[in-house]
């Protein structure tokens, strides 16, 4: 019986490999009606619903069986441009269209589909649907349309509709877009719609074939979702998408002023009135507010601050990664930041820290060498965990009572966060002193999209979504004497 049972499995194994295969490198009008269990025992997603089958295809004609129409180019410069790709593309509009610019002709009446229909898939009855030529193309749809050679959409926005996009999406099968031109991962570009979201899936027109899935747990749901693609989401349950999202982002911090002769660290200044100027800065910027734990404001110091605040599988995701902006001041040196009680331990390592993969996006270290190592032997890249960047010193630092503030109040101006560093650190040293501000950001593999470098808080510039783990990074130094 065993011998048989090992049999079954190890055929088993090799069948579901195979079908595996042949759906990753199919075509993508693909059966949909089987679940495969992978040899550990994850869950294989449902394969998406196949395409209608499509009979008497005119040649050189678009969506709607007309002559191909080129109309649609006679406007000066786009607000966003969707390469197609030869063969089927699945793709949405990031923002909703000016008038006129807007139909399924307007849009796509230039496009040589060889007479493919343009398929959209309702949700609520799991059936597809065709896009008419005075059907209006909204945002959030997703959109299944044959190019026959590569071509582009370009499309033209309507900056005067403040109202937001919405789109119910209900259990099971939904084909979604992406809202806005920027990259974003899983988890924040769905958030709307959190926790019922299990999975979604894109396709990838240059193999035509799907791409692997994103699931909604960690670290998946930190990969990126791109502007211009449709994805197929599976819902459990029904839900809406709503954009852009309505979101409160939360700032707070920690400081170690008091350090008992611990590991015979000297006590140091200011770190209160650091923290604290960066909190209540911030509080008062648009969509932002401080985080309250427990009753009080995350502005905790001395014997009150914790490493495990700070560490991954201990307490962080109700503290540093329960915030979207954290600063600490404090003792630090490359491989640390420093803490002022043996409350677990006075020692935070660049290995205890995983951030970002509940809510953390940027970091102060107001600390002495944190960032002294050149980024391609820099101890804290495996900190990232859908962190942006962090920003601190590649030298001994100078305590300053007013940096906090001033960072707070140049990031409000609009300044890069990396801009706003410098500019608070330069109005913070000593005159005759020096000292070297630096920052390490998450980079992508999209030359198409600006990285972390150039990020701005939320409410005040664009910001990017890095990789859930990136490889890459931006490493950057400036040296500052005091004037």
């Amino acid at each position: 019986m065993k011998n048989r049972m090992r049999w079954i499995h190890r055929n088993l194994r090799g069948f579901i490999l195979f079908i595996l295969l042949m759906s990753i490198f199919s075509p993508i009008p693909v059966s949909s009606e089987m679940i495969f269990i992978a040899g550990d025992e994850k869950v294989i997603p449902i394969l998406p619903p196949a395409l209608p089958e499509e009979k008497d295809l005119l040649p050189h004609t678009n969506a709607f069986k007309e002559p191909v129409n080129q109309e649609n180019l006679r406007l000066d410069t786009p607000s966003y441009v969707i390469p197609l790709l030869n063969g089927w593309n699945v793709i949405s509009v990031p923002k909703r269209l000016l008038p006129g610019q807007n139909t399924g002709t307007a849009v796509f009446g230039h496009v040589d589909t060889g007479g493919h229909s343009i398929f959209l898939y309702d949700g609520s009855t799991q059936l597809w649907f065709q896009l008419k030529p005075n059907d209006i193309v909204h945002p959030l749809e997703g959109i299944f349309i044959y190019s026959v050679g590569a071509n582009q959409v370009n499309l033209y926005f309507d900056g005067t509709q403040p109202d937001p996009a919405q789109k119910p999406v209900y259990n099971q099968w939904n084909l979604i877009g992406f809202w806005d031109v920027y990259q974003a991962c899983a988890r924040d570009t769905l958030i709307t719609i959190d926790p019922g979201w299990s999975y979604v899936t894109g396709y990838d027109a240059v193999n035509q074939g799907y791409e692997p899935s994103i699931f909604n747990s960690e670290p998946s749901r930190q990969k990126l979702m791109f502007p211009g693609k449709g994805y197929w989401l599976w819902m459990n349950g029904g839900d809406t998408m709503e954009y852009p999202k309505a979101k409160t982002y939360y700032v707070g911090g920690e400081y170690v002023d008091q350090y008992h002769g611990i590991e015979g660290l000297s006590d140091v200044h200011y770190g209160y009135d650091n923290v604290n100027g960066f909190l209540t800065g911030l509080d008062t910027a648009t969509k932002w507010d401080g985080r309250y734990i427990y009753g009080q404001p995350f502005r905790f110091g001395n014997d009150d601050a914790w490493e495990r605040h700070w560490k991954e599988g201990a307490m962080d995701s109700s503290y540093a990664d329960n915030v979207h902006f954290a600063y600490f001041h404090g003792h630090g040196c490359e491989e640390a930041i420093k803490f002022g009680t043996n409350h677990d331990d006075p020692t935070l390592s660049y290995n205890d820290a995983r951030w970002g993969n509940t809510m953390l996006d940027w970091v102060a270290l107001d600390a002495c060498n944190v960032l002294k190592d050149p980024e391609e032997t820099n101890l804290w890249r495996g900190s990232f965990a859908g962190l942006h960047g962090i920003y601190s010193f590649a030298s001994n630092s100078l305590s300053h009572q007013s940096r906090g503030e001033k960072f707070a109040v140049y990031l409000k101006d609009g300044k890069t966060i990396w801009d706003a560093w410098i500019k608070a650190v330069r109005e913070s040293t000593p005159r005759g002193s020096q000292q070297t501000a630096a920052v390490l950001a998450a980079k992508d593999d999209n030359p198409a999209t600006l990285d972390c470098y150039y990020d701005h808080i939320y409410g005040y510039g664009y910001q990017i979504n890095p990789p859930g783990y990136p490889s890459d990074f931006d490493y950057d130094t400036e040296v500052i004497t005091g004037a």
